[in-house]
């Protein structure tokens, strides 16, 4: 963290003494408060200013609070690696206020991308009468080099791959667009 923060404030040109602190949006009161003590334990000399959930900083750091005017609802979707949230809020006077939220924490990118290595290696056993399933080092390889394969993956295929996974994330979205405090 010091590192960090002589990297920025060289990058910047002055003394920097307080952080903004991100957080996922799921995490709860007493997890936030852990944050929050373990911050003010870093050695870099940083003292926390406030505490924002990833998907507000994610929007202001897009600017949706000047593009689209103070007080405007936004919706962020964020599909990690492994995880899964819609976060509806609104900027008011320059902070963002939690409107709603849901989460999925047992869907993310990586269910895509099983989905799409599972493809390749039915086609591998189909065009090369190899089943590549037990072999974990094989696996893993096609799994990082997975985009790398040249073999056509269509819009259609990859949407059938992952049809319940989409949606599955549309509930996510659909939930927290339709409940929560009103948009208006």
């Amino acid at each position: 963290v010091a590192e960090l923060k002589r990297m920025a404030e060289a990058h910047l040109g002055r003394e920097i003494r307080y952080a903004v602190v991100t957080v996922p949006g799921h995490f709860n009161g007493v997890q936030r408060s852990s944050l929050v003590m373990e911050a003010a334990q870093w050695r870099g000399g940083f003292r926390t200013a406030k505490l924002v959930d990833e998907q507000v900083a994610a929007a202001a750091g897009y600017r949706l609070h000047e593009k689209r005017g103070d007080r405007k609802v936004i919706l962020v979707f964020h599909l990690g690696g492994r995880t899964c949230h819609a976060t509806k809020f609104r900027f008011k006077d320059g902070s963002g206020h939690l409107l709603d939220e849901h989460h999925d924490a047992y869907l993310g990118g990586d269910d895509f991308t099983g989905r799409v290595v599972d493809y390749f290696v039915e086609l591998i056993e189909e065009k090369h009468h190899r089943d590549i399933r037990g072999d974990e080092g094989t696996l893993r390889k096609l799994r990082a080099e997975c985009e790398n394969i040249y073999e056509e993956l269509t819009r259609a295929k990859f949407e059938e791959l992952n049809r319940d996974l989409m949606e599955r994330g549309m509930e996510i979205v659909e939930t927290v667009v339709m409940e929560g405090a009103p948009t208006s």
